[in-house]
């Protein structure tokens, strides 16, 4: 995935250097897949930057001018231009390494390793067989994929028809910076990729910081949804018993249109049987030196551990809820990291120390074997520093995908309490008719459950990143279940509330 800066609408007279290299990844990805043996295979990009249609005629025209330079100097080599050597750089720079971990993430699939001499070969025939076609109500093209017997490959530019309607065969590369302050509407144009065998490694998404950043809160709503509906199955509960919440956005990104909301109500829901872990930090000084003294000092006042595990990873447990209120009342937390903001939870632990829960807590300090970086001193302990990957990086910001390892959720849990997590994860795997191999892991929906509401866990991750003196300390808070837990803002709807608007 590449990020680049939002792009107005505006009628363009040239390309900007983001949407040529996604036009160049696609050259890439057609002469790779003909290279692994997918020669008749649809391939398809998607290029969506506005719903108007003069606009969308102006960056298709824009497009294939810039397509045709490309694709004349790589059949007339001779004719100057440098696009083969921006071919080779951008597949030594990207496609090498993001292939490589591909393979290592996905070492199931049939993902064929490629030289470059391999896609070479295929450059120029790639080339002569991609088209450049608008597609809108007011265009005449097509994407008639069934006229195509032997694969055809294509260039989308288009709006609303192209990204929630049409289906892409073979898509493999989304230039996509459209915005909408709507779940529905984003959730709908975002539906760029799906199981894609043998090529997983050459799919590319080209977009927003901003647009990530709303997808990201909508793909955390959507996972507690989830764990909602897993909730109301193995309780044996319909929809029209209970009612589902959504959690809202704090910026203004709205569920649905307005008119569409008519059934629902906003609610108040709490931290009550989740996990809020930080995956966004502010980078800019003195935050990450603040931070790392505020949380040095906190596991300084510990003690001794409980216990040393794995990578000399520290336990402790039976750590007093004051300790924990003054650590999130000192630390600073990101903006962008919402669903752990250390004030909100600060005054969530307040609450329920006051009502006799999240009085005891356990606390983890955990440490890596495979730091690349010398250890840290943090608190009187040496800890081997983590690495997590940056889904967006700028001057002030860094930002990753998920912080906590699975394993280190159910630290705190006896035996008897890890068994019963275990069989009720694999309980609702058998009444949902999952298929493949049944689980051997709790999931965190279920260790939660477990834990008594007077336990809270706590998970620290420092992070090195290069760059920067101190390490970011990541943090997750894992909360038991507590039926009484104060709330936060969700948008309520159910079945029965829509059945009654057409009463």
């Amino acid at each position: 995935m590449r990020v680049w800066p939002p792009i107005s609408a505006i009628l363009y007279t040239y390309l900007p250097s983001s949407l040529i290299e996604a036009i160049n990844a696609f050259i890439l990805v057609c002469a790779a897949r003909r290279a692994r043996g997918d020669i008749n295979e649809h391939n398809s990009m998607l290029v969506h930057v506005t719903r108007f249609t003069r606009v969308q005629g102006e960056v298709a025209r824009i497009v294939k001018e810039e397509f045709d330079d490309i694709r004349r100097q790589l059949e007339y080599p001779g004719s100057g231009g440098n696009s083969l050597s921006n071919l080779r750089d951008l597949w030594d720079r990207d496609f090498v390494p993001t292939s490589k971990k591909v393979r290592q993430l996905l070492p199931q699939e049939d993902i064929k390793p490629l030289r470059w001499e391999d896609v070479e070969g295929e450059i120029v025939k790639a080339a002569k067989r991609i088209e450049v076609r608008e597609i809108n109500g007011s265009a005449k093209d097509a994407l008639d994929y069934v006229d195509h017997p032997d694969g055809m490959y294509v260039i989308a530019i288009g709006g609303d028809k192209l990204s929630r309607g049409l289906t892409l065969e073979g898509l493999s590369v989304s230039y996509f910076i459209r915005t909408s302050r709507m779940y529905d509407t984003l959730m709908q144009m975002g539906r760029w990729f799906g199981y894609r065998p043998r090529y997983a490694d050459l799919l590319r998404l080209y977009t927003s910081p901003e647009l990530i950043k709303w997808y990201r809160h909508i793909a955390t709503a959507t996972s507690e949804l989830r764990e909602e509906f897993d909730h109301i199955f193995s309780r044996g509960m319909t929809p029209l018993e209970y009612t589902n919440r959504v959690r809202t956005h704090p910026d203004g990104l709205l569920i649905t249109a307005a008119n569409k909301m008519r059934a629902s109500r906003k609610i108040r829901a709490g931290f009550s049987g989740t996990i809020s872990e930080t995956v966004a930090f502010d980078i800019n000084d003195p935050v990450p030196k603040q931070n790392f003294e505020v949380f040095e000092g906190f596991i300084r006042s510990l003690g001794e551990e409980h216990s040393r595990g794995e990578n000399n990873t520290r336990d402790w447990r039976n750590v007093e809820a004051a300790k924990v209120i003054d650590l999130f009342k000192s630390a600073t937390t990101s903006r962008e990291s919402w669903k752990a903001n250390s004030t909100a939870i600060s005054q969530y632990v307040e609450n329920r120390v006051a009502a006799e829960k999240l009085t005891n807590w356990s606390v983890r300090l955990v440490s890596s074997s495979r730091s690349q970086v010398d250890p840290e001193r943090i608190g009187g302990h040496e800890v081997g520093l983590l690495t997590r990957e940056s889904k967006i990086e700028t001057d002030s910001k860094y930002s990753i995908g998920r912080l906590v390892d699975p394993k280190d959720e159910w630290m705190d849990l006896n035996d008897e309490q890890f068994a019963a997590a275990l069989e009720e994860t694999r309980r609702c795997w058998r009444e949902k008719g999952s298929k493949g191999k049944e689980p051997d892991k709790p999931s965190g929906v279920w260790v939660r459950r477990q834990r008594a509401v007077t336990d809270g866990l706590l998970l620290i991750y420092p992070i090195h990143v290069k760059g920067i003196e101190r390490p970011l300390m990541g943090f997750a808070v894992s909360f038991p279940y507590d039926e009484n837990a104060p709330l936060i803002d969700y948008a309520e709807t159910s079945v029965r509330a829509l059945e009654e608007l057409f009463e």
